[in-house]
């Protein structure tokens, strides 16, 4: 049982210490690690752009659509690859535009709601700002936005990383607390013999 546990304890031990470098990067180089990522998703792309195109030569030239369509993925996957910095802030810029068109009806429901002499609009005004003044934020500091994410991921990881190495720890104690109580009862059973 001990061994087993030991096993663990070690497997538990390296992810923690692997888990926990990896939150300290997150944190100390968010702009890189979200460039690389984005590097990775680009050739991810390629591969399922070319696997596509395969697919539609090898149906003997039949699915154009395919051959299309995998060449403009790929394409696409080599601009990802070739340009992680601007494909990395089209996502924030996305939501941001979102936020915006949200507060904008945000808005338009908040007068709604004071025409029909609702109470409390004023705070749906409020969340129309915040929804807008998010939105603003995003499609003006894309990269910026993922970073600051990508911080929060890593103190995410640095947290599991020192969690896990505390909770082996304890385990270890407690473990040694065990076999040292065990090996005194069985002393005790030998001075009596």
């Amino acid at each position: 049982m001990f061994e087993a546990l030991k096993r663990i304890r070690l497997h538990v031990t390296l992810s923690a210490v692997l888990t926990l470098a990896l939150g300290v990067v997150l944190i100390a180089r968010p702009v890189s690690a979200v460039l690389v990522i984005a590097q990775a998703v680009g050739v991810l792309v390629i591969i399922i752009g070319v696997l596509m195109l395969v697919g539609g030569i090898a149906s003997g030239g039949r699915s154009y659509g395919g051959i299309i369509a995998g060449a403009i993925v790929a394409l696409i996957g080599g601009w990802v690859l070739m340009n992680p910095d601007k494909a990395a802030t089209i996502i924030p810029m996305v939501i941001g535009v979102l936020l915006i068109a949200h507060g904008i009806q945000d808005f338009s429901l908040a007068f709604s709601m004071k025409q029909a002499r609702g109470s409390r609009w004023v705070f749906i005004i409020c969340f129309a700002i915040l929804n807008i003044i998010f939105g603003v934020i995003c499609v003006t500091s894309g990269l910026g936005v993922v970073s600051v994410g990508m911080m929060f991921v890593g103190a995410m990881l640095v947290y599991d990383g020192l969690s896990s190495m505390v909770v082996v720890h304890r385990v270890n104690a407690a473990e040694r607390r065990f076999i040292d109580a065990e090996a005194r009862i069985l002393d005790d059973e030998d001075d009596l013999f």
